[in-house]
């Protein structure tokens, strides 16, 4: 099992898990937990209602055991929508305007990239 099956099979049991429970009891690293759920999320297997300690989680469809990209140019799509995932935290968390400017650059080239 994949372990962003993992990660929506435990979602399916514990609909109100946080990212970070889910981390810990699956031992996948926190951030691939975030980017596993947004996926997740912009490709229909789940719906998020709510945030933080209110948060559920419902799932609206089964994927398959071994699901993964089908070819290259997806896999490389998949690859750089994490990648703007892990910036766009960057961008949230830089502390000065230089620094955010840098951020929204490669975040930029990236979506060029899609």
């Amino acid at each position: 099992m994949t372990e962003i099956n993992a990660v929506l099979e435990y979602l399916r049991d514990n609909p109100k898990a946080m990212n970070r429970e889910v981390a810990d009891n699956l031992k996948i690293d926190y951030d691939n937990v975030k980017a596993y759920i947004n996926r997740l999320k912009t490709g229909g297997y789940i719906e998020v209602q709510g945030q933080g300690i209110t948060r559920t989680v419902t799932v609206l469809k089964e994927m398959s055991v071994r699901e993964k990209p089908t070819s290259k140019n997806s896999y490389k799509k998949e690859i750089i929508e994490t990648m703007i995932d892990k910036y766009m935290e960057d961008f949230k968390d830089s502390g000065t305007l230089n620094d955010r400017i840098e951020v929204g650059k490669v975040i930029l080239r990236l979506l060029e990239k899609l």
